[in-house]
């Protein structure tokens, strides 16, 4: 059985007082395997998360994500299928 894992768009609200909270809280949840600052879009933060099903993503989503202090909204994106994808570095560059 193929995995997919959807990427997750998360709006955040700049606090101070909650940025640590935050990252903490991402690097402690096992499902996310990537956390990237971004730009550009409409969200602050974007997570790679695997999860096991549906009822797994749903509870990490509104059980884990949405009660992090400071997150007022996330936005999901299901990898359909994997045009290309490598851990190669391309040195010759």
């Amino acid at each position: 059985m193929e995995t997919r894992a959807p990427f997750r768009l998360i709006s955040y609200w700049k606090r101070l007082d909650t940025a640590n909270y935050f990252k903490q809280a991402i690097i402690n949840f096992a499902p996310v395997l990537e956390c990237h600052a971004i730009t550009g879009s409409d969200g602050d933060y974007l997570l790679k998360v695997v999860a096991k099903n549906q009822q797994a993503l749903s509870h990490f989503l509104m059980e884990e994500l949405m009660k992090i202090p400071g997150v007022s909204q996330l936005k999901t994106a299901m990898t359909l299928s994997v045009i290309k994808s490598t851990t190669e570095l391309p040195l010759g560059i």
